[in-house]
C-alpha cells in the first residue's frame, strides 16, 4: 500500500516515519517521536490515523483531550493510504514543538452512544464460506437474506458498523486477513532448522552452500527435510515469509532465474557425473533469454548469457485470495522443492550483487523474454460470525481443512487470447482479465517479461532489442562473431570493439570472464589477476 495526497497537506516537505506494520499493533502501545531541530527553533509533529474504521488508536476522540496543543486538521487534507482499489483517508493531527504558549485545552464533544440495529443474518451462528474473498461472501450472504428489507451491502454495513460499499469491501478484506492469521501457520525454519531469516535472504541472493556446492540433494538431510515439508505442511498450512524483501512486492509477483545446474541424474539440465568435470558450471534447461541487466544497462545479445531458467508466481490484489495468502507456499515449492531439490537449479544468472536469484518482480534488476509459472489451487472453509475472542466483532474463523495443490499455471496468451499453460506473463494476463490485478501492474510486469505476446518463443531476440531501445532510447544492432578455438596452452590477449553501444564476450573456459570498459585509454589495468597495464591506445 502506498501513501497518497502528500502535496498540499500538513506533511508536505516533512520527514515521513514509515511504520513497519500496517495494523497489527498491540493495544496500549506507547510511541515517542524525537525531532532534531537545527535551523528552525520550532518544528511540527503530525500523526495521521485512519478515519472511519475504528483503527485510529482512539486518537480521533481522545488525542486533543490528552494534549490540547494538537490541531485537528480533519480527514479532508488529501492524505490517505492507497490500496485495494481505493483511497482510505487519514485524519491528521499536528502540534508544534517545543511547547508554545497556548490556551487551556477545549474538551472534545461527547459522542452519542452507538445505535443498535438488527441484521437479517444471525451472525451469532454465522455463515460458512469456501473462500474468504468479497465476491464469495457476497454470494453466500445474498442467498441468506431471504425476505430481508435491505440488500447485501446494507447487511454488512450493519454487521461491521461501517458506511458505504467501499468501507464494506475494506472491512471484509481486513476481516479475511485477520482470519488467515488464525489459520495453521508454518515458517521456513519448519522446513529445515538452518533456514533462518538471514540464511534465506542469502539463499535468494544466490549466496549459501545450497547455491555454491555441487552434487545431489537426494538422500541428504537437507534434501529429505525439503521433501518431507513438501509432502506435508506445504500442502496443509500457510507458510509465512522470512524477509521484508518479499513482503512488499508492488507488482503482485516474484520470479527466480537460475544460472547453474548442480545436480546430476535428474533428467533436468546438463549436470552429469563425474561432477568435477561435467557439473561444476553446468547449465539448467534453457527456457528464457536474458535481454539486459538494469543496474548497468548491459545488453546480452544472442546466447552470451549462456542457458538460463526462469520460473515465477503471481497473485490477486485481494488479500483474502488463496493466491495471495499462500504465495510463500508457492515460493517454497518453486524455489526450494521443484527447482533446487528436484532439478538442482541454483545461483543467479549474472554473478553480481545487484542481480538476485529470486526476488519480487520489480527487484530482479533483469529483463527477460519469459518465465514458467506455478499456480496455487486451494480450499479452506471459513465461518463468518461474531467472534467472542475479538469483542464480538464480525470475524472469519478458519477451519482445519486447508488443502493446497501446486499446478502449472492456466493462463491466457496476451498475443492471441487462447489458453496458454506454464507461462507467467499469460497467467498475469488472466488475472488482469478477471479483474484481480490492475492494468498498471500488468503493464509493469510486462516490462520485465518483454516476450509476453509470444510465450512460446524462449529466445525472442527481437523483443529484447525492442525493449532495450524503448528503455534506453538507442538503436541496438546485434552482431555476433565466434573466434576459432585457441591452440596454445597459454593465451595472452585482449578484445576491443568500436562503434558499439555495448559489447560483451563469453568464453567456454569458465574462469575466463570479460568486463566491458567504455572509452578505453592507455594505463587501464589489462587483466583482473595482474597489475599490468595497457599501453599505446591513443
Amino acid at each position: 500500500y502506498t501513501l497518497a495526497g502528500v502535496e498540499g497537506s500538513p506533511c508536505e516537505g516533512s520527514t515521513f516515519l514509515q511504520p513497519s506494520r500496517h495494523k497489527s499493533i498491540d493495544k496500549n502501545t506507547e510511541i515517542t517521536v524525537a525531532a532534531f531541530l537545527e535551523d528552525d527553533p520550532t518544528g511540527d509533529i503530525c500523526i495521521m490515523v485512519e478515519e472511519g474504521n475504528n483503527r485510529d488508536g482512539g486518537f480521533g476522540a481522545s488525542l486533543r483531550q490528552f494534549d490540547g496543543r494538537f490541531v485537528d486538521h480533519g480527514a479532508d487534507t488529501g492524505l490517505a493510504w492507497k490500496g485495494l482499489g481505493a483511497l482510505h483517508p487519514f485524519r491528521v493531527f499536528c502540534r508544534t514543538v517545543p511547547d508554545q504558549p497556548t490556551a487551556e485545552p477545549t474538551p472534545a464533544p461527547t459522542l452519542p452512544p452507538a445505535v443498535n440495529v438488527n441484521t437479517c443474518v444471525d451472525w451469532g451462528e454465522g455463515l460458512e464460506v469456501g473462500s474468504c474473498i468479497y465476491e464469495e461472501i457476497k454470494n453466500i450472504v445474498e442467498e441468506s437474506l431471504g425476505n430481508c428489507p435491505h440488500d447485501f451491502v446494507r447487511e454488512l454495513e450493519l454487521a461491521f458498523g461501517v458506511s458505504g460499499e467501499e468501507a464494506v469491501k475494506y472491512a471484509v478484506d481486513d476481516m479475511c486477513q485477520n482470519g488467515w492469521e488464525d489459520a495453521d501457520n508454518t515458517t521456513f525454519e519448519d522446513v529445515d532448522p538452518q533456514f533462518k531469516a538471514l540464511f534465506m535472504r542469502k539463499y535468494i541472493e544466490g549466496d549459501t552452500f545450497l547455491n555454491d556446492e555441487t552434487g545431489s540433494f537426494q538422500d541428504t538431510e537437507v534434501g529429505n527435510n525439503i521433501k518431507n515439508f513438501h509432502d506435508n505442511q506445504a500442502k496443509d498450512t500457510k507458510v509465512n515469509s522470512f524477509t521484508s524483501r518479499l513482503e512488499g512486492c508492488a507488482l503482485n509477483s516474484m520470479m527466480c532465474c537460475f544460472g547453474r545446474d548442480r545436480q546430476p541424474n535428474d533428467n533436468n539440465g546438463n549436470c552429469a557425473n563425474p561432477l568435477d568435470q561435467k557439473c561444476v558450471d553446468a547449465d539448467p534447461a534453457d527456457n528464457s533469454n536474458l535481454c539486459y541487466t538494469e543496474h548497468d544497462s548491459t545488453f546480452y545479445p544472442s546466447e552470451t548469457e549462456d542457458d538460463i531458467h526462469c520460473h515465477g508466481l503471481a497473485w490477486a490484489d485481494e488479500s483474502g485470495d488463496f493466491t495471495n495468502q499462500l504465495k510463500y507456499n508457492n515460493f517454497f515449492y518453486i524455489s526450494l522443492y521443484d527447482h533446487m531439490y528436484q532439478r538442482g537449479y541454483v545461483e543467479n544468472v549474472v554473478d553480481v550483487e545487484e542481480v538476485p536469484m529470486c526476488a519480487c518482480m520489480e527487484d530482479m534488476n533483469i529483463t527477460v523474454t519469459r518465465a514458467d509459472c506455478t499456480q496455487i489451487d486451494a480450499s479452506l472453509t471459513f465461518t463468518i460470525k461474531y467472534d467472542e475472542g475479538n469483542d464480538y466483532q464480525l470475524g472469519a474463523i478458519p477451519g482445519n481443512d486447508l488443502e493446497i495443490e501446486f499446478n502449472s499455471c492456466d493462463g491466457i496468451n496476451p498475443g492471441n487470447g487462447n489458453a496458454q499453460g506454464n507461462d507467467l506473463a499469460s497467467y498475469v494476463y488472466r488475472l488482469n482479465q478477471e479483474g484481480k490485478i490492475s492494468d498498471e501492474t500488468q503493464s509493469e510486469i510486462f516490462e520485465t517479461l518483454v516476450g509476453y505476446a509470444n510465450p512460446g518463443d524462449n529466445e525472442n531476440e527481437e523483443a529484447c532489442i525492442n525493449a532495450y531501445e524503448v528503455k534506453y532510447g538507442s538503436d541496438v544492432t546485434v552482431e555476433r562473431y565466434e573466434f576459432p578455438k585457441t591452440q596454445t596452452n597459454e593465451f595472452v590477449h585482449g578484445i576491443c570493439v568500436k562503434s558499439s553501444k555495448y559489447a560483451s564476450a563469453l568464453a567456454s573456459d569458465n574462469d575466463l570472464v570479460y568486463v566491458a570498459i567504455e572509452n578505453v585509454q592507455s594505463g587501464v589495468r589489462m587483466w583482473e589477476d595482474r597489475d599490468y597495464t595497457l599501453a599505446g591506445v591513443e
